[in-house]
Formats: structure tokens, C-alpha cells, sequence
């Protein structure tokens, strides 16, 4: 049985009522009023039934929306973590590159110094 099942009946079994004309001859005047009676009777138990789902709706609606409301939360404080995260991705990429740059002037310096201790040597030994 379906959810909508459930919730409001079978259509088929609870609404349809057996149809009959006013204009029927036959009905005495106590008949017409007791088959008008049970068909809003039976209105009135449809209303009702559409009453009880609206409110079921109503009460999921609320739920979806904490629930929505709670997600939006998590994703603010998400992108708030995500957006330290990168400043100090950031920051780190910056730092790495001065200490690339030193390195790079440091070795060049010490290529210098080398190249120069080699040029000594090579000039201070006789052949």
C-alpha cells in the first residue's frame, strides 16, 4: 500500500457511493434526506482526511526546513573553514618562495666561492 494509500484510504472504497438520482420517483422524502446526510457525511469524512494530510504535510514542511536551515549552518561554517584554509595555504606559498629565492642566492654563492677556491688552486700549482 502506497504512503498516499495509507494516509487517505482507497479512493475506490471509501468515496464512491452508489450513485442515485434525485429525481428518482421512487425515493420518499426520507430517503432523499438520509442519501444526502450519508453523501455529507462522507464530504465531511473527506475534508477531514484532507485536514489530517495537510497537517502531515505541514509538520514534514517544518522538518525539511530545520533540516535545510541546519545544512545552511554547516555550509557557512564550512566556507568560513575553507577560507582560513586557503589564507594560510596562501601564506605558506609565499613563505616557500622567499625561502626558494634565498636558497637560490645561497647556492649561487657558494658556486662563487667554489669557482673562486678552484681558480686559486689552479693558478697556486705549478705544472
Amino acid at each position: 500500500m502506497s504512503g498516499r494509500e495509507q494516509l487517505l484510504g482507497s479512493y475506490n472504497s471509501q468515496y464512491e457511493a452508489d450513485y442515485v438520482s434525485f429525481e428518482d420517483e421512487s425515493l420518499s422524502y426520507e430517503q432523499r434526506i438520509e442519501m444526502q446526510d450519508r453523501e455529507i457525511a462522507d464530504q465531511d469524512q473527506g475534508l477531514e482526511d484532507i485536514t489530517h494530510a495537510t497537517r502531515a504535510l505541514k509538520h514534514t514542511a517544518y522538518r525539511i526546513s530545520d533540516e535545510l536551515d541546519d545544512h545552511n549552518e554547516m555550509l557557512d561554517d564550512l566556507d568560513d573553514g575553507m577560507g582560513n584554509a586557503h589564507a594560510r595555504v596562501q601564506r605558506e606559498t609565499e613563505h616557500i618562495e622567499s625561502v626558494m629565492e634565498k636558497a637560490k642566492a645561497t647556492g649561487m654563492c657558494c658556486t662563487v666561492v667554489l669557482l673562486i677556491i678552484a681558480i686559486v688552486l689552479v693558478g697556486a700549482i705549478p705544472f
